[in-house]
């Protein structure tokens, strides 16, 4: 099936590591992925309006602009997202395949906490970190919708019967450019 691709229209996306591996039940993976889809939507020029990351998938809230579509912003964060928890995954298994890349003091700390948490007594049984191949898009056409696209997101923790809401970010404000194809014009 092909995307519809409308500037500045909203998306729901959904989508999973590689065979929904729970990765995100470690803090130091959401909040490696949460600064992640951060940095690519502004580099994108697009805008954030949410996103719940759950232990064994994600949704995220996106408004593209005209310079890129869907598929590129979540190109982009799932590409820079696997490049860092793998960084973290394989640098505390003493692989030298990432230790020369790009260490931000950020993911460095994050690293830190994970190499605690697993050590060589107990050492993490994860393989590398990989997305499933592509994403579930859906066009959000009405602001309606994005109400509920985005009491969804709140109410995640809930449907999968976690403990709390880590992961779950919400924008304050909606940008008041966003196309919907069903509302008044």
């Amino acid at each position: 099936m092909k995307r519809i691709y409308i500037p500045y229209s909203c998306y729901l996306i959904t989508t999973n590591p590689k065979e929904r591996i729970p990765y995100f039940k470690e803090d130091e993976f959401i909040e490696t992925l949460s600064y992640t889809i951060e940095e690519c939507i502004q580099i994108k020029k697009s805008n954030l309006i949410g996103y719940k990351i759950n232990p064994d998938h994600i949704h995220l809230i996106v408004q593209v602009r005209d310079l890129f579509n869907i598929s590129e912003v979540i190109h982009s964060i799932k590409r820079v997202s696997s490049d860092r928890i793998n960084q973290i995954l394989a640098y505390s298994h003493n692989l030298d395949t990432y230790k020369n890349l790009i260490w931000s003091d950020k993911l460095q700390s994050l690293n830190e906490k994970f190499a605690l948490k697993y050590n060589k007594l107990r050492p993490h049984e994860y393989p590398l970190f990989r997305w499933q191949r592509g994403f579930d898009d859906q066009l959000i056409r009405s602001s309606d919708q994005l109400l509920s696209a985005i009491n969804y997101l709140r109410i995640q923790h809930i449907r999968h019967n976690l403990t709390d809401n880590r992961g779950l970010k919400i924008s304050a404000s909606i940008p008041a450019d966003i196309k919907f194809l069903y509302d008044k014009l």
